[in-house]
């Protein structure tokens, strides 16, 4: 299920609660952002928009592909407004934890990030419809990997998120599973990092950790290395500009 209307400064999605289709929504409101002639907010609202409605899918939706999703943004100079809408039962956002969680704690970032990276976060009384502002001004590349008995090192593509997961965890997975104790990652191309990202970075140096190794990151884009010091993942394994 995956629809989307542009009507001047509006656009409408509605899709199914599926990880999957996250990119080609991503991609649809690039596009929509690009003909607008919006600047400077590129990475961060890619990366509220993915903390959005990754939690309505996961959290609000139960990854039910029957289940729908409605995406309005409109655009409301200077504010981008974005409204996620899902058909969970909602929840007690009045009792949400603002802190960030543990270093090593493999998820429950998304909300710090949302608040952290929009101007202004709120909900419906239900709890199932977040909306979001964001002030405004007016290619994908592979993932390669370099071996040796001890070591890889894994060039990553633009994107670590919800659609790309799968590629990454097998992976390193394997790695580890073959002995790897030092996982080099060389994030150049790395431009999209989500909470679930996140997550298999976290899960991936708790596993080498037992093993006495580490996840290191080099090469790191500024919003992106600003993001994960932002979660205090830097003390957890490194990450080097």
């Amino acid at each position: 299920m995956y629809s989307c209307r542009v009507e001047g400064e509006h656009l409408w999605v509605r899709l199914g609660a599926e990880l999957q289709l996250v990119d080609r929504l991503c991609s649809d409101v690039s596009a929509f952002l690009t003909a607008h002639n919006v600047r400077g907010i590129e990475f961060d609202f890619n990366l509220i928009l993915r903390e959005a409605v990754c939690n309505a899918i996961v959290h609000g939706s139960g990854m039910n592909p029957a289940l729908a999703v409605e995406v309005r943004m409109e655009l409301r100079p200077p504010d981008l407004v974005l409204r996620v809408l899902d058909q969970g039962p909602g929840w007690n956002w009045e009792a949400r934890n603002q802190c960030p969680p543990p270093p090593d704690q493999e998820g429950g970032r998304g909300m710090f990030i949302l608040e952290n990276y929009a101007d202004s976060v709120s909900f419906n009384k239900a709890g199932n419809e977040i909306i979001v502002t964001k002030r405004y001004e007016a290619q994908e590349k592979s993932m390669n990997t370099t071996n040796n008995d001890f070591r890889r090192e894994v060039t990553m593509g633009q994107s670590l998120s919800a659609g790309t997961l799968d590629e990454y965890r097998t992976v390193f997975k394997e790695a580890v599973s073959k002995g790897v104790s030092e996982i080099v990652l060389d994030c150049k191309a790395l431009e999209v990092v989500d909470s679930m990202g996140i997550g298999l970075l976290v899960a991936t140096h708790n596993s080498l950790h037992k093993v006495g190794g580490e996840l290191v990151m080099i090469n790191t884009p500024e919003p992106v290395y600003n993001l994960l010091s932002t979660m205090r993942l830097n003390r957890h394994f490194t990450v080097k500009r």
